[in-house]
């Protein structure tokens, strides 16, 4: 590894609290906490070790054509320029707004700054894709069948209840800040970062049905739903691992299991 990178993992290694830490083959420098670093603890949680992207994760669907539906260049640019306008990086009329999940809608997030964001600007940015490294792509497999991958996340919500809890957050050394999971600022955190890895994750889906219902309009092509792959890389979760509950922090790293 690059010294930065193992400087940072080292210092991550005797955070309090840290029980374990995988590193991806993939891992590289970010702020604070490297991308590709999966952390575990008993009761301290890292804001910083799951990121501003909160349910940052992947999407992909098949159609139920081939993939030399889009052979024909101008087919494809159409198709190309469609997409952009479907799933847009960002919008910015709330009247073109997609309607929300109902469990969405429903719930509050845990500071009233916060929660006003959750019912306008998150509105507004539903079923769109962002920036960055975010994707919308139209791939073949090794049967030559159309599929649909989409890469995003929590958008502008993500990273604004990250900053709102790391102001409340300890200063446990290293450049890192933590939150108890046993007081009232850690289960705020938790509940908080489960609405935005709830909202990435409708807001990919959201996107593969405006996908999937320009690729039908332009050549029948529709989406077979019970194919989807689903998962996302920045979160943190209470989970059981050599019979200890434990809290694993991930932050560019994907769980391997089946769900």
């Amino acid at each position: 590894m690059d010294g930065d990178v193992s400087d940072a993992i080292e210092r991550l290694r005797h955070a309090p609290d840290v029980q374990q830490i995988a590193v991806m083959p993939d891992v590289h420098l970010a702020a604070d906490v490297c991308i590709g670093v999966v952390v575990a603890t008993s009761r301290l949680i890292y804001p910083q070790a799951v990121g501003g992207d909160i349910g940052c994760g992947m999407l992909a669907v098949a159609f139920d054509v081939e993939a030399t539906a889009l052979e024909d260049p101008g087919i494809a640019g159409r198709v190309l320029a469609a997409l952009g306008r479907a799933a847009p990086p960002r919008r910015r009329n709330r009247r073109a707004a997609i309607s929300r999940p109902a469990n969405l809608e429903a719930a509050e997030l845990s500071h009233p700054s916060r929660d006003a964001m959750r019912r306008n600007e998150a509105v507004i940015e539903f079923a769109t894709l962002g920036s960055g490294n975010h994707f919308i792509e139209v791939q073949a497999d090794e049967d030559n069948r159309l599929w649909l991958m989409v890469h995003s996340g929590s958008r502008g919500v993500g990273p604004a209840i990250r900053d709102h809890h790391m102001r409340h957050a300890e200063d446990v050394g290293g450049g890192l800040r933590a939150l108890d999971v046993r007081s009232d600022r850690g289960t705020a955190y938790l509940h908080d970062a489960s609405w935005a890895r709830r909202f990435a994750d409708a807001n990919r889906k959201a996107m593969a049905v405006e996908v999937g219902n320009v690729l039908e309009t332009m050549f029948a092509a529709r989406l077979c739903w019970e194919t989807i792959i689903t998962t996302d890389h920045n979160h943190v979760c209470l989970e059981v691992h050599g019979g200890r509950d434990l809290w694993i922090h991930r932050k560019g790293a994907m769980p391997a299991g089946h769900e």
